[in-house]
Formats: structure tokens, C-alpha cells, sequence
């Protein structure tokens, strides 16, 4: 039983309970007769607040951190929350996870802040949906995951009668399609698996291009600094649910002025990207490691490669490889990434083709870089000059020993695979890294050849390459990349890079 079915279970009982302690047909009367509360959609649409507008929660634990708050006070937070510009209220209302009540939110609602309030809970029955209203809340909370087909619509509908907004939370593609089929109208991501408890931010970047612009979208979890709104900023999220930062930091007023009250220079200035990006651009070298993310299949994938900071990620044209890419298909991925403010290095990946071939597809898709992974001439390194690097296959080829011409950090020297005869790369395999890293230390080499995230702090620490490449080894499929493991790659290798800065950055400089 995952966490989420087990609190489903608990909750089942609380409302069978109250149902007992209240009957619904009171409860109808006082829903009915409850006061007018403030609009919760206009609230996050409100043109005189920067986007993304607050929701901040009032919290006093969470089954993943424990208790948040030794000395927790809903109404002193929630007058903070109102008075440093936050645009609504979310109240917990379930006790045995996070400490909240129902209490908590008939209190808040007595404030008469002037700010909707949210209830925020496990919701699966109209009867809580009657609850919510009649303790003053003007939206409610409806998750995908814990409600079975056709429960969602129904319960849209029951909030749209009582006069309740309805913040729609997804985790995943299928829930978003679920609450997108539902006409939902506002969406929450979040960014946390409510199966796991695990929290990753990129699952806001990675829905955020298949929510209209009338849907109003709001991230929720994982957010904690300022960097981390203005990378929401940037992706156009219209609203942003925070408790955690908020009910633990030292000056909780000043913690909301700083998330609210930012400045118009930190507003995004593009509206094409949907992905953020770091700073300084990531096409620079942060580190004493570049990373490929090689065979990407969608732009879903590229943007998340690039939002993770990858530095090069590789589109597939060789028609045999399960990565391979058709001309829509890569237009449409280029066209992504081209959109990002410093969009990184764009990698060709050809397989025995001619010269003017290569030169007419990096043309046609506007790529920096090719990858000879094939059977091919030294010579044709000399036709493409400092655009192209070759392939050797540790166990197959001769100690590689050519290098056309020195295109400084953006290339590579070399990239070492392993050999799998009939096989061009993508393989799972590993290369011989006792070999690799004797050439490592006069070149400039990526290395690929069965990285994991598993075992790619081993390969950098003993190879000390340039930098890693990675295509199977982050896949769920054969040709469709899974973000968790594209995560975990890259921040162990950036993690051990940095660690092994001091050794790595003389080989490197010394290198040519």
C-alpha cells in the first residue's frame, strides 16, 4: 500500500465519522448560509501582483519533514501571510498527517483578511467540498491520483454548485490530461510524488508546455528560495503554493515581502522559454565536467536536459538507432531549445555519411556540433573542420591520435565508446576506462559507453575525461529518457567534478 492509498483509507473513516457527528443535511443549511468569500481564481490572476502570485499555506507538519513549527499559530501566520502581499491562503486540514483541523480554517475565515483561503486536504467526497464552504474557504483542493475515473468531474461540479474554486492537482502527464478532459480551470503541479513523498522540481518545467495559457497553472512543493520563483517567473506559472519555507523561516513576514515584492529586472524576458535557465549560462563551463544527454526523442526531454544542465545534448540521425529522429521531430525539439535564452550545444549524431550530408542537416536543423559515431576517414575530419569529432571504439580502434584542429571548449577531442560489433553507440556497454584515461590526459575526451547513475562518480573519478556522455543509461525505454535518472546522472556528475576540481582542472588546461 503506497502513502497515498494509506491516507485515502483514513480518510474514508474521518468523513464516515463526521458524517455521524454532523449529517450532511446540516451541513447543507450551513454551507448555504455562509458569507461571501473572495474570488480565488482572480486572486492569481490579479494584474497588480508579479506572477507567480503566492499562495502561502499555513502548516505545522508534513509527513516527510516532521513537525515544522514547535510554537505553530494559524492566525498569527496567516496575518503575516496577508499582510507582506501574499494573493491567498492555503489552510491544512488534516489532522493526523500535518497537524491541521478544519478549526484552523474557521479561525483563519473569522480574520476577514480579505484574502480567499484554500482548504487544503485529501478530498474525494461532496460532503467535504460542504465542509470547506462552510468554514469560509473559497477554493478546495481535488488530487487526480487518489480519485477514480468520472470522480473528478463530479466533484468539479459539486465545487462549481457551492460556489468553491477547485485547484486540480496533477503529478504527471496522464493526471494533467485527466483534469485538462475534466475542464479544470485551474491546474496545480506537483512537484512532489504523493506515492513517495520524493520532490523534484523539473516536473513543474516538464508539464508546463501542455497547460493552456486560459488554464491558470500553480506549482506546488519543493519551492524554497528566491532563485527557485524566479526560475517559476520564467516558466510563466501564474501562481506558486508555499508552507515549508514560509512556516520555518526565521522572519516569516520578511521571508513573504522577498517572494512577493521582487523587482521587474527579475521578470523573465522571454516569452518563449518554458524552461529556466542557470546562471551563468550553462554553455559555459561551471565545472571541470561537460554532459551529454545523447538521443533525446522529444523536446519534453531536451528542455529537461537543459533546465538539469546539460551542456551538449546529442539528436540521433542514424536510422537504425531506437533515438532516431525524424525531420519534424528534430525541428520541433530544436526549435525548443533555440527559444531558450543560452540554449546548450546541439550535437549531430551521424553513422557513415558523407560530408555534404552532414554539412546539409546541421544546416537544416541549425546544429553546432557533429558526432562521427560510424566507420569514417580521419579525412572527413578535415572536411568539417572544427564543427566535427569522431567516435573511437576502445577494443576495435588504434590509440586515437588525430585531432583536425582546436575548437578551445566546446568540442570534445575525441569520444570513447565501447565496441560492440554491428553496434554504433548506445549500447549499455562500458568502455576499457583504464585505457580511456591514459588518453584522458593528453586529450580532451567524452566519455561514453554504459554511464549510469550508478556508476558515473567512479568513471569521472578515474577517467577524469572532458566530459560524460549518457544515452541508455538514463532511459526507462529504448529511446525515451526518464527524468529521475537524467537527475541523479547529472548531479552526481556534477557533485564529483566539483569535489575533484583540483585534480581535474590541471589535465584539462594542460590538454592539446
Amino acid at each position: 500500500m503506497s502513502i497515498l492509498d494509506e491516507i485515502l483509507t483514513r480518510k474514508r473513516e474521518e468523513v464516515a465519522t463526521a458524517r455521524r457527528s454532523l449529517p450532511t443535511a446540516e451541513l447543507e443549511r450551513r454551507a448555504a448560509a455562509a458569507a461571501p468569500v473572495p474570488d480565488f481564481a482572480a486572486a492569481l490572476r490579479d494584474p497588480a501582483s508579479l506572477a507567480p502570485r503566492l499562495i502561502a499555506e499555513v502548516k505545522q507538519r508534513s509527513p516527510s519533514k516532521g513537525l515544522l513549527s514547535a510554537d505553530f499559530d494559524p492566525l498569527l501566520l496567516a496575518q503575516a501571510y496577508a499582510g507582506n502581499g501574499a494573493a491567498a491562503i492555503s489552510v491544512l486540514t488534516d489532522e493526523h498527517y500535518f497537524g491541521g483541523s478544519l478549526r484552523h480554517l474557521r479561525a483563519v475565515a473569522t480574520l476577514e483578511l480579505g484574502k480567499p483561503l484554500l482548504r487544503k486536504d485529501f478530498i474525494f467526497d461532496r460532503y467535504q467540498l460542504l465542509q470547506a464552504r462552510a468554514a469560509g474557504a473559497s477554493a478546495a483542493l481535488l488530487i487526480v491520483a487518489m480519485l477514480p475515473p468520472g470522480q473528478l468531474a463530479h466533484l468539479l461540479a459539486a465545487a462549481a454548485e457551492l460556489r468553491l474554486a477547485a485547484l486540480v492537482e496533477v503529478h504527471t502527464r496522464t493526471e494533467l490530461d485527466a483534469a485538462l478532459s475534466a475542464h479544470a480551470d485551474i491546474i496545480g503541479v506537483n512537484n512532489r510524488d504523493l506515492h513517495t513523498f520524493e520532490t523534484n522540481l523539473h516536473v513543474t518545467a516538464t508539464l508546463r508546455p501542455h497547460i493552456p495559457a486560459t488554464v491558470i497553472m500553480v506549482a506546488e512543493s519543493g519551492i524554497h528560495t528566491l532563485e527557485d520563483v524566479q526560475r517559476l517567473a520564467q516558466l510563466r506559472v501564474d501562481a506558486m503554493l508555499i508552507g515549508e519555507s514560509l512556516v520555518t523561516a526565521v522572519d516569516t513576514a520578511a521571508r513573504v515581502r522577498e517572494f512577493t515584492q521582487r523587482t521587474n529586472d527579475q521578470q523573465p524576458t522571454t516569452t518563449a522559454a518554458f524552461v529556466s535557465r542557470p546562471s551563468p549560462p550553462v554553455a559555459k563551463r561551471e565545472s571541470s565536467v561537460n554532459i551529454k544527454i545523447c538521443g533525446v526523442t522529444s523536446p519534453e526531454e531536451a528542455l529537461l536536459a537543459a533546465e538539469l544542465r546539460a551542456t551538449h545534448i546529442g539528436l540521433n540521425f542514424y536510422p537504425r538507432s531506437p533515438r532516431f529522429l525524424s525531420f519534424e521531430r528534430a525541428r520541433a525539439i530544436v526549435r525548443a531549445l533555440r527559444a531558450l535564452p543560452t540554449p546548450p550545444m546541439l550535437v549531430g549524431v551521424f553513422v557513415n555519411e558523407n560530408a555534404a550530408a552532414i554539412r546539409r542537416a546541421m544546416a537544416t536543423h541549425k546544429l553546432d556540433l557533429a558526432q562521427l559515431s560510424g566507420d569514417e576517414p580521419d579525412a572527413l575530419l578535415l572536411q568539417l573542420g572544427d564543427c566535427a569529432y569522431k567516435t573511437y571504439r576502445l577494443g576495435i580502434n588504434p590509440r586515437p591520435t588525430f585531432r583536425p584542429s582546436d575548437s578551445g571548449q566546446r568540442a570534445p577531442a575525441f569520444l570513447l565508446d565501447a565496441h560492440v560489433p554491428g553496434q554504433y553507440g548506445g549500447t549499455g556497454h562500458t568502455c576499457d576506462w583504464t585505457a580511456a584515461a591514459g588518453i584522458a590526459h593528453r586529450y580532451d575526451v567524452l566519455l561514453a559507453g554504459g554511464l549510469t547513475p550508478e556508476n558515473v562518480a567512479q568513471a569521472i573519478t578515474r577517467v577524469k575525461p572532458w566530459g560524460v556522455d549518457v544515452a541508455s543509461g538514463v532511459e526507462r525505454a529504448p529511446g525515451i529518457k526518464d527524468a529521475r535518472r537524467m537527475m541523479a546522472f547529472v548531479s552526481i556528475a556534477l557533485a564529483i567534478a566539483e569535489r575533484k576540481s583540483s585534480e581535474l582542472q590541471k589535465p584539462i588546461l594542460g590538454r592539446r
